[in-house]
């Protein structure tokens, strides 16, 4: 049997009542984490020009759906497109070596599941399918794809976003095949902006949704695509790595029995993944010295991770997008501060943080492995502390746990009190017991206005 067709079964006939407690968990964290990193994302200026460009493009009349941003109802291209640009924008969403893909895949499950009346179950489910059938499509691909300058979470969250839709919209294992397969002709998105420091990257994640969304919708009326779209000699694992592996080998290895979604990590900070470790170990060595005077730091990672798109950049700084890939500037944002917020990593012209940057070097490193970063703080008097990432990947893991925690974390920086978070907790922890998504999208509007509310005060 083909493996586009066996991924596609899995979209369609896996029964919700047959996926094991701990994926149904991780869902529900998926789903709480998403909202609630965008209610952090509300202050954004840029989505603000998302939402007033999108507004632009349709009739007053469209009305279909919410969306978080301010509670309107617009059309779904609409709501998806914003719900993505404000769950992406802080860039601290969930997170994979495959991508983010949750930024594309929940914007159109909140989408489909509101204007198809779907219950509490069904968003859970295509969550679950979502995820696995975009990280099983990435997975094996994206250290290809990103080395060209592509950017993971649009290229596969297109998948992700196709494939809950179909199973929202309930189409057959036909159907469902040809939406993943018109989908591979809708993924884009690229990683230029990292070194330019401009805004589009809050696009790539509404924008997957929205063709996901119209892969699966086009399946429905008959629209075909290539048979061997991923695999062809013009296929989409060729175009986004130009070599000709075997991307797919392990597409569909114990699918439905070992679930990829349960390696996708949260992020404790609104950096590039690849940094947590380096904050952590910053404030740690930090807190072993009286004098805050840094001499030398060396910062030794994996190489892919070293010689990545804006990892070794010292600025200038003018954008977010700059600072968040610079490990040099996290460094010192952390060696400063103590800490990393999403409003440190906007202190682009802090004299502190740039004064320290011509003293903090990236080194390849073949015996780092990936996201395990070794630290090398050279003291004045010449004295050399060490530090080392050890910690294991699991305590990185996205669990309703870490969801509820990263609550705490947006509920200070958007100054809203935690209590105000206790009825959406509540109500995705029940989430499978729901008729639909209607309270749900109801209780996001809600804090996302009170996060403007509480920010521009």
């Amino acid at each position: 049997m083909d493996k586009l067709n066996q991924l596609s079964r899995f979209v369609v006939e896996s029964r919700y009542s047959g996926y094991p407690t701990f994926v149904i968990e991780k869902a529900k964290a998926a789903v709480l984490y998403g909202i609630v990193i965008a209610i952090g994302g509300a202050p954004s200026r840029t989505v603000s020009k998302v939402v007033a460009a999108l507004d632009l493009l349709e009739s007053a009349n469209q009305s279909d759906v919410r969306r978080l941003f301010d509670g309107r109802f617009c059309s779904v291209d609409n709501s998806v497109v914003a719900n993505g640009a404000l769950m992406h924008t802080r860039l601290q969403e969930d997170a994979h070596p495959a991508g983010h893909i949750g930024v594309a895949v929940l914007p159109a499950v909140l989408a489909i599941s509101e204007k198809e009346m779907r219950t509490g179950a069904d968003v859970l489910a295509s969550t679950i399918v979502g995820y696995e059938t975009a990280l099983r499509i990435g997975r094996d691909h994206a250290a290809d794809a990103s080395a060209l300058g592509f950017r993971t979470t649009s290229i596969y969250g297109v998948f992700g976003a196709a494939a809950a839709t179909a199973r929202l919209m309930a189409l057959n294992v036909s159907q469902t095949e040809n939406a993943l397969r018109l989908a591979a002709n809708y993924a884009s998105g690229l990683r230029e902006f990292v070194n330019s420091g401009t805004e589009e990257y809050v696009l790539h994640a509404g924008t997957a949704a929205q063709l996901g969304i119209r892969a699966a919708t086009y399946a429905t009326a008959g629209i075909t695509a290539a048979r061997d779209t991923l695999n062809g000699p013009a296929g989409f694992y060729r175009a986004f790595s130009n070599t000709d592996k075997n991307y797919d080998h392990r597409l569909v290895d114990e699918l439905g029995k070992k679930y990829e979604f349960m390696n996708v990590a949260m992020k404790p900070y609104p950096v590039c993944q690849f940094h947590r470790g380096i904050i952590r170990g910053v404030i740690e060595l930090r807190k072993k010295i009286d004098d805050l005077a840094l001499e030398k730091l060396q910062i030794h990672m994996h190489p892919f991770e070293a010689e990545f798109f804006g990892v070794q950049y010292k600025g200038p700084f003018e954008a977010f997008p700059q600072t968040i890939m610079s490990a040099p500037f996290c460094a010192g944002l952390a060696w400063i501060a103590g800490e990393a917020s999403y409003e440190g990593m906007n202190r682009f012209h802090d004299p502190g943080i740039n004064g320290l940057l011509d003293q903090i070097h990236v080194v390849p490193d073949i015996d780092c492995q990936r996201y395990q970063p070794k630290l090398y703080l050279t003291l004045a008097d010449g004295q050399i502390l060490h530090w080392r990432e050890e910690t294991p990947q699991d305590a990185y893991n996205l669990d309703w746990q870490s969801a509820v925690e990263m609550v705490q974390v947006i509920s200070r920086e958007m100054k809203i009190p935690e209590h105000a978070f206790k009825t959406l907790v509540e109500n995705i922890k029940c989430l499978d017991d729901a008729k639909d998504l209607s309270f749900l999208i109801d209780l996001a509007c809600e804090l996302v206005g009170l996060a403007h509310c509480q920010t521009s005060s």
